[in-house]
């Protein structure tokens, strides 16, 4: 929920709706390209502690394959202007690892800290832990990722 009372809802295809006044607007917020296949898609919202001056969101959504390219999850940042997302906005905040053939333990829970840090739920998308390079962030405690992206994800104006 946004400071104003309007509620943020994330669909799994893609799109972010906005609930104002208990009614669902028709324009959705923005829509993202994804891959919506299992647990991937879009599967992660929240707002920025400054949200009533920024006016920022982050998205974590599954970013589909492309050519030789493997699918990965991103978290992305916009700016609201009104109910819909500012054209242009959008900013590349943390690409993680290439995804595997599973479709599932994907994360996508985030939150901000007292200490104005994002804190992120990755995933090990089902690779098990010994199985799992050590370079790879996913399956990794959300609090070193976030250290080690200090400057890209601290709430910022």
């Amino acid at each position: 929920m946004l400071p104003d009372g309007r509620v943020l809802v994330t669909i799994h295809d893609g799109d972010v709706r906005v609930v104002k006044n208990g009614s669902l607007l028709a324009k959705p917020l923005v829509h993202l390209t994804v891959d919506s296949d299992g647990e991937r898609g879009l599967i992660g919202i929240t707002h920025d502690p400054d949200f009533a001056t920024n006016h920022f969101i982050y998205l974590y959504h599954t970013v589909p394959a492309s050519g030789s390219t493997a699918a990965f999850n991103e978290i992305s940042r916009f700016t609201l202007n009104g109910n819909v997302a500012q054209a242009g906005s959008e900013v590349d905040i943390l690409k993680l690892n290439d995804l595997s053939d599973a479709t599932n333990h994907n994360g996508g829970s985030m939150h901000f800290g007292k200490d104005g840090m994002l804190y992120v739920g990755v995933g090990e998308n089902a690779i098990h832990p010994i199985h799992r390079p050590s370079a790879r962030s996913l399956g990794r405690c959300c609090e070193s990722m976030s250290h080690r992206s200090r400057a890209a994800i601290r709430s910022t104006t």
